[in-house]
């Protein structure tokens, strides 16, 4: 069972990377998709997008995370859409942490220290 957040990890949150364009083939380091793409689905959400004058979409998102190669400790959580609706542009987020995130719960309380991304959302 994952444990609660320490104030290390509630910190760690301040320092959040967001990455709101997809992934590509070509990137490198944290948005290589070589391994989080891989990673299976380990939860998810319903979601209410943050809306920047566009209509509001409400969205299910695949949850997993893990630890990345990189030169440095760092671990992730990736939120993505499987299924967009039609003429949509999938969403496809890829936060990372120098704290573990090994649970949905840690997955999730990255998520909850971004700002402006989702307005409401619930795990389903």
């Amino acid at each position: 069972m994952c444990a609660t957040a320490t104030q290390t990890a509630r910190d760690a949150l301040n320092r959040v990377n967001l990455s709101t364009a997809p992934l590509s083939k070509s990137s490198h380091d944290l948005q290589n998709p070589g391994l989080s793409r891989h990673w299976s689905p380990r939860g998810g959400v319903r979601a209410e997008l943050a809306s920047d004058g566009a209509f509001p979409r409400t969205v299910r998102l695949n949850v997993s995370f893990g630890h990345l190669h990189h030169r440095r400790p760092l671990w992730a959580a990736r939120f993505w859409e499987a299924d967009p609706p039609p003429g949509a542009k999938p969403v496809e987020w890829l936060l990372d942490s120098t704290d573990a995130v090994t649970c949905l719960e840690q997955a999730l309380e990255l998520l909850d220290g971004t700002q402006g991304l989702v307005t409401t959302y619930a795990v389903i």
